[in-house]
């Protein structure tokens, strides 16, 4: 079964990073407001674990635009209420930043960037 979601949009807030678990796993959480159709905005959860997250917390902020790649996952809880519920998002490989964000502007950073899955590059 093929599991690929692919979304391009802004964060509607800062990064969250934090490290977890007995190896202190690195972890960076992101909401992503995407526009679908004019005046249908969609939101949607991003996960980031590793070197990805590491770079998106350095990265990222608050209306910086991406494009992020990932499988979709999803968590079941109990609400208040004691009714099950489902949480969907993406577990992202892939983090494109695109464009300048509102802390960027004026400045001479590179535009696009990719915070990515990998280990060491051999040259």
């Amino acid at each position: 079964m093929i599991n690929v979601v692919t979304l391009r949009g802004n964060l509607t807030a800062d990064p969250t990073y934090k490290q977890v678990g007995q190896n202190n796993s690195d972890l960076c959480k992101f909401r992503v407001a995407s526009s679908q159709v004019v005046g249908e905005t969609v939101y949607i959860d991003v996960d980031t674990w590793g070197k990805t997250a590491i770079n998106c917390n350095k990265f990222l902020h608050k209306g910086r635009e991406v494009v992020v790649s990932g499988k979709l996952a999803q968590d079941t809880y109990k609400t208040k209420e004691g009714n099950n519920a489902t949480k969907y998002y993406i577990v992202a490989d892939i983090v494109d930043f695109i464009g300048k964000g509102a802390q960027e502007q004026g400045s001479q950073s590179n535009s696009n960037e990719t915070a990515e899955v990998t280990e060491e590059v051999p040259f």
